[in-house]
């Protein structure tokens, strides 16, 4: 009898403790995260990891491998490449993600910088190799004016913010007032007559034996460079390397196509020189011209001319002649640096944009196949 009694004390022990046993028991927060582990013991926990206090239903998401939030699923929301360029947003899992601006696809490491006051390669410097804010110049004579470099509209290149003078008519005075790059190039006549029959020597006055007196200024016989007119010629000049506007409607779509298929490919595209005007071309080759012609003058009156054309001549560095025009006076041509993938072919991808490359000596060429 007492046996009898013994088990049934057990069993009544066994069956009101269980479920506290099973709850204080099977229910634990191992890794002190505030949520109890799952499993069979415990129907209400929803920690799918208890030995992580990274890992509980409602934790942030992070790029570790591993199921954080406890939903099923591994890194999710964690890599975007908003504006398709290849690289992804600072702190995503997939590879690389170093884009420090993932709205811009201009932006991210190893992109062509550009003047636009961003960091284009992601490398904490603005528009650097520019030298926007430098001092520059632009007119001459009294027309010089002052003023620093600054971005090109494009972005492509930089020029001078100021603006030239008004010229005036020349004078003789030591001043280029009619700002052409010749000082005092005028020359006033005067006519021997009854009134003023002897001029004497110490006079300044120089007799050339034809009855006209040549009076203070002398003038150089090769004549001044000709002025800019053209306003994208005065842009060119001043310092502004690449221009488009002159680009025609089909070298445009085709300059647009080969800058995607370049991007397409994983390489990048650089354009140096697009659309140069006409005034633009004849001024190279006047400066050519004259610089030849000069070197073997002597006049004093011709020094001036000859160090402007001198500075002209070097700023340009002029090689060769200067042809009379070109397929970038037409806007049919750029000059680009491209960089590619191994095994990307250059003339496939510029064939199929109707451009081609008709100088094997300078690769560099691009033209617009007609």
């Amino acid at each position: 009898m007492r046996k009898i009694s013994y088990l049934f004390a057990i069993l009544f022990v066994f069956i009101m403790f269980t479920p506290a046993i099973a709850h204080g028991w099977g229910c634990k927060d191992r890794d002190g995260d505030g949520h109890y582990g799952r499993s069979s013991y415990c129907p209400e926990g929803g920690d799918c990891n208890d030995r992580d206090a990274a890992v509980y239903p409602g934790a942030k998401e992070i790029c570790d491998g591993k199921d954080n939030n406890c939903n099923g699923l591994v890194d999710e929301g964690l890599s975007t490449d908003a504006d398709g360029d290849g690289h992804y947003a600072i702190g995503s899992c997939k590879q690389p993600a170093d884009d420090c601006n993932d709205n811009d696809r201009t932006i991210y490491p190893g992109a062509p910088e550009i003047c636009d006051k961003k960091d284009n390669n992601c490398n904490g410097q603005v528009d650097e190799g520019f030298s926007v804010g430098a001092a520059c110049k632009v007119g001459i004579g009294v027309c010089e004016r002052q003023g620093v470099l600054v971005c090109s509209a494009n972005g492509v290149g930089i020029i001078c913010n100021a603006t030239p003078g008004e010229p005036s008519p020349e004078i003789c005075d030591g001043i280029d007032n009619d700002c052409n790059g010749v000082v005092d190039d005028i020359m006033k006549t005067l006519r021997i007559t009854a009134a003023n029959p002897i001029i004497s020597a110490d006079s300044g006055l120089i007799n050339n034996r034809d009855g006209v007196i040549d009076e203070g200024c002398r003038q150089c016989p090769v004549p001044p460079l000709t002025p800019f007119t053209d306003p994208l010629a005065l842009r060119m000049e001043g310092g502004e390397t690449v221009i488009y506007e002159g680009l025609t409607q089909a070298m445009q779509e085709a300059v647009d196509c080969f800058d995607d298929e370049v991007f397409n490919a994983g390489g990048t595209l650089g354009i140096n020189s697009a659309y140069r005007p006409p005034e633009y071309q004849r001024h190279l080759r006047e400066v050519w011209d004259k610089y030849h012609h000069l070197i073997v003058r002597q006049e004093p009156e011709c020094q001036e001319l000859q160090n402007q054309v001198a500075v002209e001549f070097q700023k340009h560095q002029l090689r060769a002649q200067p042809a009379k025009r070109s397929p970038h006076t037409m806007g049919i041509a750029i000059d680009a640096n491209v960089i590619l993938p191994q095994r990307q072919n250059i003339d496939t991808l510029v064939e199929g944009c109707g451009l081609y490359r008709p100088l094997p000596r300078e690769p560099w060429h691009f033209e617009l196949r007609r």
